[in-house]
């Protein structure tokens, strides 16, 4: 899923006038302008009256972790993603282009949808079209992604005792 021009031009530093070619990481400034960028086009995206409350979250010290934080924001975008899922989807390329920001709070409140996405996404399995959950599959790509990306390709073994599974117990006669 390619970037919306609006969120592409939010989420880039190289747009930025005052980024340097030899330094790639933006300034806090910059960082804080992005993040702002990003939640004006989460709230472009939101019906009224949640819209001019996710916009003003922009104007916080910290937007990013003032998003997080908001409940109404999620439920809002958890509104949007109810009716959403396909690739046009405001919503899912929002959340997309959130997950690619370098700031891990920002990243952290696209992260927060994973699981209404998850479920979203297999309660309408199998799609009535063949795309037309493929912006929720672009989500949930681009974390598979990112987490491979991380993790140099390497697995990750989780390990877990079920206590409600026990080994079998035969008896010797």
């Amino acid at each position: 899923m390619p970037p919306s021009p609006a969120v592409a031009g939010a989420a880039s530093p190289s747009n930025s006038s005052s980024a340097s070619s030899s330094n790639p990481t933006p300034s806090w400034w910059e960082s804080v302008s992005q993040v702002q960028s990003c939640i004006l086009v989460l709230s472009s995206i939101l019906p009224p009256p949640a819209d001019s409350d996710i916009a003003a979250l922009a104007d916080s010290d910290r937007p990013a972790r003032a998003l997080l934080r908001s409940p109404a924001a999620y439920a809002a975008l958890s509104a949007v993603l109810r009716s959403g899922g396909r690739s046009d989807d405001p919503a899912c390329h929002w959340l997309y282009n959130t997950l690619l920001s370098p700031d891990p709070d920002l990243r952290l409140a696209a992260l927060a949808f994973l699981l209404l996405l998850s479920s979203l996404y297999l309660l309408r399995l199998p799609p009535v079209l063949p795309s037309s959950l493929s912006g929720f599959e672009a989500v949930l790509l681009a974390v598979y992604s990112f987490e491979a990306k991380n993790r140099q390709g390497k697995p990750v073994l989780i390990q877990a005792r079920l206590p409600f599974v026990s080994p079998a117990v035969q008896e010797e006669q």
